[in-house]
């Protein structure tokens, strides 16, 4: 890892933003490229900044954030796991399925089922 990262304000703003975005909404589309247009931040900065900022890289952040929001839609909607996984970022159920196992050590079906949804 890089030395620490001199980010100004701004960028430590627009990247605190960025992660607030990602938490409301974690099915959108964030990709390294339209995130650094649309903040004015370098790719390099936009990589290393955010995790100073947050503790951790973009990628593993989104991933929480999807799979956060993807518990809360199994456990509180009767949504298809098709469906969750289209609203959480994942256009292929499969990988979606998963990255949830891996998150979670169990199926969106199985987690579904045990919590009684």
């Amino acid at each position: 890892m890089p030395k620490k990262i001199q980010l100004s304000e701004n960028e430590k703003e627009q990247l605190l933003t960025l992660e607030r975005q990602m938490l409301e909404k974690p099915g959108g589309d964030y990709h390294i490229a339209a995130l650094s247009k649309a903040t004015g931040i370098n790719r390099y900065k936009l990589f290393y900044g955010f995790r100073e900022v947050s503790g951790t890289s973009i990628h593993r952040f989104l991933i929480g954030a999807r799979m956060q929001y993807a518990k809360q839609l199994l456990s509180a909607t009767d949504k298809s796991i098709k469906e969750i996984a289209r609203l959480s970022g994942y256009p292929d159920p499969g990988n979606f399925c998963t990255i949830f196992k891996k998150q979670f050590g169990t199926t969106p079906g199985s987690f579904r089922k045990n919590k009684g949804c």
